[in-house]
Formats: structure tokens, sequence, C-alpha cells
């Protein structure tokens, strides 16, 4: 029974709770605001000033040293591709040439007095081997005829040598004279000597034919074209040198890369220039881009691939589109200078780089104005009047789930007229005090 009393004061003192956090949130009077954080969908435009440049300049530079003897563009001017430029002196070029031509003649010359020298030898070589071939054959029958002449002389040897000891034995039986036995010794010395002389002349005759086979040999090697070689190694080398001239004289007329468009000339006539030297800077105009140079406190709201309007005040009804295509990385001077004397132009830039299919209605060199738009898809958003500022700090205030007030500083995104962005410390479903109206 007691019960009902209990549940009739825990209804009254919650109604008393829902009073007070209604009446804190209201702040005591009808017209308080607020707002509940919101996830949403937001653009933020950054505006810049930007210069139509060529997505393709380089500097045009020398490939020899030399003296600048002819310039022949000026800034602004379009050349086509291959179109001289600059022509540098070439008088000692010239001569270079023309001394390495004379050298290429000279070598050639020797050459063909080699080649004809070593035909001669080639034919006398020919000769030679005939001849050495003809001279083994008769040094080779010569040897045969003192082999046979040897095997006559020891026959008559054995001869004379049987006829001696048998007038020896007769001699001893006292059958013949002493002049006998003398004659058949003599008769056997001669045969002896003309053995030897046999001997000695196959031994002769075997070294000429040893002679001749080593003539014949060399004669079948024949002349060393040695002569030959070395020409054309020479001829050679004259013709690479005149090659090199050639292409050292080409290279002192200056010639334009791909078509474009002089943007500034770099050296100036009759000036002394080292290899590789620029002579001047060439900008492609078959493409173009915009250089936009952004504040260095709105480089976070952009990102790559975001679109951008191009606008010239020269076609007021007309704009180009672009994307964002490069975001430098480095901050630098303010370089593009507006006409509008209120603008402030002291302050820091990041390069952007605006890509797109550009008309050749914007000329290199050009001063344009760039609008970039970056579209947040999940952005926190809340109304102007959410945020307060004292000083430098940014705050909210937030409504706590007791009711109570909280001040929270916060860092804001994009701020448009309507909604703000606010980037930390916030969540979706926070609510927020708005500030009174006026």
């Amino acid at each position: 029974m007691r019960r009902r009393p209990l549940l009739i004061v825990g209804l009254v003192a919650l109604t008393a709770v829902a009073g007070i956090v209604f009446f804190l949130v209201r702040g005591g009077h009808d017209d308080l605001r607020t707002y509940v954080v919101r996830r949403g969908h937001t653009d933020m435009t950054v505006h810049a000033q930007g210069r139509v440049e060529s997505a393709n300049e380089v500097e045009v530079r020398t490939r020899v040293a030399g003296t600048l003897a002819r310039l022949l563009v000026v800034e602004g001017q379009h050349v086509r591709v291959d179109d001289i430029i600059a022509v540098l002196d070439d008088s000692q070029q010239k001569a270079l040439l023309q001394r390495a031509e004379e050298s290429l003649l000279t070598a050639r010359e020797r050459l063909r007095e080699s080649e004809t020298l070593t035909v001669h030898r080639q034919g006398r070589s020919e000769r030679s081997v005939e001849e050495a071939k003809a001279r083994v054959a008769q040094c080779e029958a010569q040897r045969g005829r003192c082999e046979a002449e040897i095997k006559d002389r020891s026959a008559e040897l054995m001869l004379a040598q049987k006829d001696a000891d048998r007038i020896k034995t007769l001699f001893a039986a006292g059958a013949v004279a002493a002049r006998d036995l003398d004659s058949a010794n003599a008769r056997v010395t001669s045969a002896q000597a003309r053995l030897a002389s046999a001997e000695a002349e196959v031994q002769a005759a075997a070294a000429e034919v040893e002679s001749a086979r080593a003539s014949l040999a060399s004669a079948q090697v024949g002349p060393e074209p040695t002569d030959v070689r070395s020409a054309r190694k020479q001829v050679g080398q004259a013709a690479a040198d005149v090659r090199y001239q050639q292409s050292v004289l080409r290279d002192t007329v200056i010639r334009a890369p791909f078509a474009g468009t002089v943007t500034r000339k770099i050296a100036e006539q009759g000036q002394v220039l080292s290899e590789g030297e620029a002579v001047c800077l060439l900008a492609a105009t078959d493409r173009i881009r915009v250089n936009a140079e952004v504040d260095e406190t709105d480089i976070g709201k952009i990102s790559i691939g975001d679109p951008a309007r191009v606008t010239h005040e020269a076609f007021p009804d007309r704009v180009f589109v672009g994307e964002v295509g490069r975001i430098g990385s480095l901050a630098g001077q303010h370089t593009v200078r507006s006409e509008d004397p209120t603008r402030i132009s002291d302050f820091r830039v990041v390069d952007v780089k605006i890509e797109g299919e550009f008309p050749v209605t914007l000329r290199v060199g050009m001063t344009v104005d760039v609008e970039v738009t970056h579209h947040r898809a999940s952005a926190l958003l809340v109304p102007p009047d959410a945020v307060s500022r004292v000083g430098s700090d940014t705050f909210v205030e937030v409504v706590a789930p007791n009711g109570a007030r909280q001040r929270r500083s916060v860092s804001l995104g994009h701020q448009g007229e309507e909604e703000v962005e606010v980037l930390s410390d916030l969540r979706e479903g926070d609510v927020l005090v708005l500030q009174e109206r006026p």
C-alpha cells in the first residue's frame, strides 16, 4: 500500500529534473536557440591569381662553344620545329673540317698505294713459290744421283780391297813384285777417297734439299699485309674525325626543338658562349596550363583533382575549366601582380598547377583569375552564429547531458555565409548554443 505514494513522488521528481534541464537549455528565457551538430557536404572555394604558362618550357642551349654571331628571334616570336634560332661563328669549325677532309684524302691515297704494293708482292710471292718448288725438285734429284754414286764407289772400293788382299798374298809367296802390291794399295786408297767424296756430296745435296724446302715454305706464306691493315685503320680514323667535325659544324646552327613561343632571350649577339649555355626560353604552345598562386593559409582547403574555373577580363563571357594537377611543396613570394591596387599582394603563396584543355585564346604570360572548388562529402557543419571569437581563440558552447553549458575551443575549415565547417573537438549530435540575434 505504500508503493503508490513512492511512485508518485518519483514521477514528480523526474518531472522537476526535466523542467530544470529544459530551463537550462532554454537559458531561462524563451529566445535561447540551440543547434544539433550534423554531417553534410560543403563546397569550399579558394580564389587566387595565376599566370598562363606552357606545360613544356625548356631552355634552348648550345651544343658547342662559340661566339653568338646571329640571334634570329625576339621575345614573343612563334617558331616552328627546326626553325633556326641562332647561329654561332663557324669559321674556325670550317677550317677544322677542311683539315680533317684533307687528312682523309691522304689516308685513302696511302691505302691505295699499300694495296698496289701488296698485289705486286703477292705476284712475286707466287713466282717465288714456283721457283722454290723447282729448286726442291732439283736438289732432291741431285741427292738421288749422289746416293747412287755412293753405291758405285762402295762397290769399287770393295773390288779394290779384294784385289789388294789377293796381291798381298801373292807378294808374300814371292809371286809378284813389290810394285804390284803398291799399285793395288794405291787403287784402294783412290777408291776410299772417291767414296768419301761421294758421301760428302750426298750430305751437301741433303742440305740443299732442306734449304730449298725452307724457301718453299717461306714463299708459300706470302708477304705480311701489315701495311694494308695499318692504312685501313688510318682511313677509318680519318673518316670518323670528318664525321665528328661535320656534326660540330651542324651544331653551330641552333634550331627549335619543337614548335612554340620564345618567352625570354637569355644570350645576346656577340656573346661568347660555353658548351651547354642557354640562348633563350622556348615554351610549347600546343599544351598550356595555369600556374595559380594560392595563399599559404588556403592551401589545406584544396586537393589534387579539384575542379577549377579560369577567367580573364579579355573574355568576360567565357569560363575556362580545368582541375588541380599538382600542388607545390614550398611557399614562396607572390609574383603575379594584379592591376587592382586594392588587392593585397604581400603574402606567401604556394604554386598550384591547373591542367586542362585550354584553348589557344589564352596566351602564355597572361594573368588570369582562378577559382578552385573543393567538395567535402562528410563535414561537421554548424551555423556561423554558433561560433564565437575572443582574440585569436575560436570556440563554441556545448550543452552537456546534465544541461550545463561548456565552452570548447575548435578549429574551423570552410567558412560560408550559412555554414561553417568544424575540424576538431566536436562530434555529430553535440548540442550547441547559438548566439543571440541582435
